[in-house]
């Protein structure tokens, strides 16, 4: 018969398995606690250095871009300064909201410092990676990104039909979407709009909307990429946090928060590498995994010297590039030409052979066999005029 710590049917006594779940709970929370303090006294280190370097260079005060670090040094003081975030908002929440607190988890499991969070467990028959399963994961957030920009221009809101007065402006939004559905479909469609070209080239083809001869700066409407349609950002939302997506459920405007704050982030990042004129070949492993996993680059299966020149190329393209314009007196709106780098990114990531969904791919491969992209488009418009004739 069964032990006294199961059950009939093989399982663990509830009560054992309870206890055991405490235990871990207990275990996790003085582990982290142990490595978030332990973190913090390295960031107070690090910091000192920055305070060092300052004085001798003549600064006034240290910034987040402050030299005297490596980079590796620089991006352990990031992500202690974003757990200590999040770890203010937990107390904050624990303390003035606690009933909201596991809702607030359960819609936004990124919300955790990373001492406290629970390492992935695969739970299905086929092991993955963790990078494998960010890669799929982005793979999804594109498809799902381009399903929904289809809807959102065939499809009203079901907000938007409640009201009837707003007929007019929902109808301009649609049009909106559909021009740039389609705009998006040529430039994917066209030949050599793929790697690092590719990103080249999408900048190129916005630079209308990323600069702007005028004393004015870009408004806050702008630069917070309010005009950016919804099912785009919520595509970069779930791209950027593969590994804890965020909920359906979040209003759009947090979502866009959520990618701002995000690029804002990847922004310092990047004036640090250029400023301090970091080596990017001192940059390796986890940590050239990481930076380029903040921008959306590559992906699986990608070598060292890859992921180098893509994190060159970036930098070139939404730093070095502009620097020159901004120094001719023009308006450079960096917040949507990392968002534009960062969608093309996903995309090009979900193409690539390499990537880890590979259903999504075999659905149209091989459908147009030796036809061009453009004797494929042609044929397609004929048939239109045929029917149209009829």
């Amino acid at each position: 018969g069964p032990g006294p710590a199961e059950t009939g049917g093989g399982g663990k006594n509830p009560v054992v398995a309870l206890a055991g779940f405490v235990k871990d709970q207990v275990v996790r929370m003085k582990d982290g606690t142990i490595e978030l303090y332990t973190n913090h006294k390295k960031c107070n280190d690090i910091r000192s250095k920055q305070k060092e370097f300052a004085i001798k260079s003549g600064q006034i005060r240290r910034d987040a871009t402050t030299g005297g670090i490596t980079y590796a040094e620089y991006d352990f003081l990031q992500r202690g300064k974003d757990d200590r975030g999040k770890l203010g908002s937990l107390l904050f929440m624990m303390f003035f909201a606690p009933n909201f607190l596991p809702y607030a988890i359960m819609f936004n499991p990124g919300m955790m410092p990373s001492p406290f969070k629970v390492p992935p467990r695969s739970s299905g028959a086929v092991e993955e990676t963790r990078w494998e399963a960010i890669s799929r994961q982005r793979t999804h957030a594109v498809i799902g990104a381009m399903m929904d920009m289809e809807k959102s221009a065939r499809v009203a809101p079901a907000m938007a039909k409640m009201n009837p007065f707003g007929g007019a402006k929902t109808k301009r939004n649609m049009e909106r979407i559909d021009q740039m559905a389609h705009a998006g479909g040529a430039f994917l469609a066209a030949s050599g709009a793929s790697g690092l070209q590719g990103g080249a080239d999408i900048l190129s083809l916005l630079s209308d909307k990323l600069y702007k001869a005028s004393a004015e700066p870009f408004t806050k409407k702008e630069t917070q990429l309010v005009a950016v349609p919804k099912p785009i950002i919520k595509g970069l939302a779930t791209a950027i946090s593969a590994e804890s997506p965020p909920s359906g459920l979040l209003p759009n405007f947090i979502l866009r928060g959520q990618v701002v704050n995000h690029i804002q982030k990847v922004a310092t990042a990047d004036e640090f590498l250029f400023k301090q004129d970091i080596d990017l070949a001192t940059v390796s492993g986890d940590l050239l995994l990481e930076a380029c996993n903040l921008r959306l680059i590559g992906g699986p299966g990608r070598s060292d010297d890859e992921l180098r020149e893509g994190l060159k190329q970036w930098l070139n393209a939404v730093v070095a590039e502009p620097k020159v314009k901004t120094d001719a007196n023009m308006q450079y709106n960096s917040n949507l030409a990392r968002a534009a780098l960062m969608g093309y990114n996903a995309v090009d990531g979900a193409r690539d052979d390499r990537s880890s969904s590979y259903l999504p791919r075999l659905l149209f491969q091989g459908q147009y066999g030796a036809q061009s992209t453009a004797q494929y488009e042609k044929e397609t418009a004929s048939t239109k005029r045929g029917r149209r004739r009829k």
